[in-house]
């Protein structure tokens, strides 16, 4: 979505709040599950009971426990109920088995299960962040485990707390992990488990060691999601997935849920992370866009493939509260302004004029033309036009607001165009004409994305070429362009590119290269393209894992400390274990809070 401002920047030498979202539809992640990311909802009676980070005391034989121990280790003398001494093994046993998903309300103290280990990190000292990593035993089918940990913050005599992130395929096996949100503070460090669920939880070593993130980036908090969906091994699945603000400041996202053919829709509120789905019937949201309406709502338009229309939704600036969706008329009822039949609402962009009337740029797949749809002042429903001309075969829009005006790109067989209003229809201009797919040279389109800086009306737009990653700069008002070049020539890079402009002139861009299996942040600076500075974001687990989508955002504004927030979410699946008899593909993400 090209009008809220999306993106990653570590250019500045000023800290950086960073607020990353990696997500992956899964089942288990639908229906308001929440993420806590401190002492709120599930883990809030049990940080009441466990003794203040000050209070717990060390002796030289809790010392003596290395930076990784056995499950059993745990300390007696601590906060400890509905956890056994199994061999080496701890094992957890909550009280939550009638309640496969218990709302926050419900995580009660007696439910929990919960044991407090003390490691020595004096080996470890120096270190910006630890990673944590907890070695299980597989997780049943269906389970509802929820394993929380807080670590003891000497500095603020706190827990920090954060939930973590079950990963069956590790290379070490069914193991949890997470971060701390620091350094260690003296030679110990006191880790808290809480656990949640419908069936036991083994625990066989729990274990602390050096972060492996990009310098200068401390992880604050990490959650993760998984499941499965129908699917030969190795196939991609398109992930569709929008991020914007409300008029609050609160970020959301909506995405597509392949598996059950769904949009959901994911909102921070008091620092937990709540989903809802937003349709119920058909195949809808493969393609989908949310946007920020003038009086501070939200707008979801997005595609209905059973049906072939184009179906929103809006969010009432008064329901941000009770986050009741309203259906509004379809934009498009998927027939042209003759009465044909067309399959319409794909790839779908929406955004707001400068008079507030709602535009959304889309694909006719019947006949291979991009189509616009808008509202217009005194005139019910919707208006309908076509933006690229009928001879060749139009693809992937991309909505912006120039001027007074709306505009859009967009791209035919390896070419990116722009559609400005002129007084005689649309004003078609080529971008570029080396445009590429790094993920299927075959494909006739690539990747693009773009943003508006509204001071002086100009656009950086940023697409995927044969060459590698390109930049354009044009003047909206002047309708030339000032920059066309090459930041990298890396082969790879630019898929599922993503665009954000900073003050200052800085921009910043999210991209996946599936030759190295990363998501990389080129930032720089606007007009000069000379200094872009290379960051890697995410790995991925090589061929064995594919990256499907991504999207980003990073808020206009500074912080009181000089920081930005910055939201980013994927999307990756791999393949299940050979063993299992029906080829699936399997879904895996995280909810990461960064700080740099």
């Amino acid at each position: 979505m090209a009008t809220a401002m999306r993106g990653y920047l570590l250019r500045r030498p000023v800290p950086w709040a960073v607020l990353i979202l990696a997500l992956v539809t899964a089942t288990g992640c639908a229906g308001g599950s929440p993420v806590a990311t401190d002492q709120a909802g599930p883990v809030a009676q049990v940080a009441a009971d466990l003794p203040r980070p000050g209070q717990i005391t060390h002796s030289a034989a809790a010392l003596e426990t290395p930076a990784s121990a056995l499950g059993s280790s745990f300390r007696t003398d601590l906060l400890n109920q509905h956890v056994a001494v199994d061999g080496s093994t701890a094992v957890f046993t909550p009280q939550d088995a009638a309640d496969q998903q218990p709302a926050a309300s419900d995580f009660g103290l007696s439910r929990a299960a919960i044991a407090v280990y003390s490691f020595d990190v004096t080996d470890l000292a120096g270190e910006p962040q630890l990673a944590l990593s907890l070695l299980s035993q597989m997780l049943p089918e269906g389970s509802s485990q929820r394993v929380f940990a807080g670590i003891a913050n000497r500095r603020t005599d706190s827990w920090d707390w954060q939930e973590l992130s079950y990963e069956p395929d590790s290379a070490e096996g069914p193991r949890l992990s997470g971060h701390s949100q620091g350094g260690t503070t003296g030679p110990w460090l006191d880790l808290a488990l809480v656990v949640y669920g419908d069936a036991p939880l083994t625990i066989d070593a729990v274990s602390v060691r050096p972060s492996d993130l990009p310098d200068g980036t401390v992880q604050v908090f990490r959650k993760g999601w998984d499941g499965t969906v129908k699917g030969s091994p190795g196939e991609r699945f398109g992930a569709s997935i929008s991020i914007s603000p409300d008029g609050r400041g609160r970020p959301h996202v909506a995405y597509y849920d392949s598996s059950a053919g769904q949009l959901y829709h994911m909102w921070l509120a008091d620092r937990v992370w709540f989903t809802q789905a937003l349709t119920s019937e058909d195949d809808a949201g493969s393609s989908n866009d949310l946007v920020a309406t003038p009086d501070g709502g939200l707008l979801a338009v997005y595609y209905d493939a059973t049906r072939g229309v184009g179906p929103l939704r809006w969010l009432a600036p008064e329901s941000l509260t009770s986050l009741v969706w309203s259906p509004q008329s379809n934009y498009d009822e998927g027939s042209d302004e003759l009465g044909t039949p067309i399959d319409a609402g794909a790839r779908c962009q929406a955004v707001f004029d400068v008079d507030g009337n709602a535009n959304v740029f889309y694909e006719d797949r019947t006949t291979g033309r991009i189509r616009h749809a808008w509202q217009a002042p005194g005139v019910m429903g919707w208006l309908h036009e076509y933006v690229s001309p009928p001879d060749v075969v139009a693809s992937s829009p991309r909505a912006y607001r120039c001027a007074d005006s709306a505009c859009a790109t967009y791209q035919t067989a390896g070419k990116l165009w722009i559609a400005e209003p002129g007084n005689d229809g649309w004003e078609l201009s080529e971008l570029a004409d080396d445009l590429a797919n790094p993920l299927d040279p075959a494909a006739e389109f690539s990747f693009c994305d773009g943003a508006v800086r509204e001071r002086d009306q100009t656009a950086v737009f940023a697409m995927a070429c044969t060459g590698g990653l390109r930049v354009i700069h044009r003047d909206l008002a002047a309708r030339n362009v000032l920059l066309s070049e090459l930041i990298t020539t890396t082969p790879g890079d630019g898929a599922f590119v993503d665009v954000a402009l900073l003050a200052d002139d800085g921009v910043c861009l999210t991209h996946f290269n599936p030759k190295e299996y990363k998501v990389f942040f080129e930032t720089g600076d606007i007009p000069s393209a000379e200094q872009f500075t290379r960051i890697v974001a995410l790995a991925f687990d090589g061929p064995d894992e594919d990256c499907d989508g991504l999207a980003c955002w990073v808020s206009p504004d500074l912080n009181a400390d000089g920081t930005h927030d910055v939201l980013l979410v994927t999307m990756s699946t791999k393949d299940k274990p050979k063993q299992e008899t029906k080829p699936k593909r399997y879904f895996t993400g995280h909810v990461t809070l960064l700080k740099q």
